[in-house]
């Protein structure tokens, strides 16, 4: 597995955008042809902070204990596996696109139970986030605070 990558370098541009109109068509189709998946299933981040860099998609590392904190995810219908090494507390962001919130969601740190139970949604977090990420294709309409056990 891995990437296919194609290194086009341009000569005689600068650093800016003058280069956009001969790229453009290449470039859409790159976009077109590769859509982003909004909700991942999987996920992996480990940082060093927790006060700026600590987020990947839908979920933000909130505590670390040591030089850095890493906490890898995987989501499976109403279930959340998580593995982590040096993160004390992280928060999920919820999205009713990825996860049925008329049935309880259960998140296991570690193989040890973290949560199970309903989440509400609540519209101050759609729209704290929906405000923060401008992406109407990822809105979160609650958070969990998971407690590393």
């Amino acid at each position: 597995e891995g990437v296919a990558l194609t290194f086009r370098p341009l000569m005689d541009v600068g650093h800016d955008t003058s280069w956009w109109p001969s790229e453009r068509a290449t470039i859409e189709r790159f976009v077109a042809e590769h859509p982003r998946e909004p909700h991942p299933a999987r996920l992996s981040w480990e940082t060093e902070r927790t006060d700026r860099y600590n987020r990947i998609d839908w979920v933000v590392v909130e505590k670390i204990d040591g030089p850095s904190g890493r906490v890898d995810l995987v989501r499976r219908d109403n279930s959340i596996e998580a593995t982590s090494n040096g993160v004390r507390t992280f928060q999920l962001l919820l999205s009713p696109d990825a996860l049925d919130f008329s049935r309880p969601v259960t998140v296991n740190v570690n193989g040890r139970a973290a949560f199970n139970g309903m989440v509400a949604k609540d519209p101050a977090v759609l729209l704290k986030w929906a405000a923060r990420d401008n992406d109407r294709t990822r809105l979160y309409a609650a958070e969990l605070t998971i407690e590393v056990p």
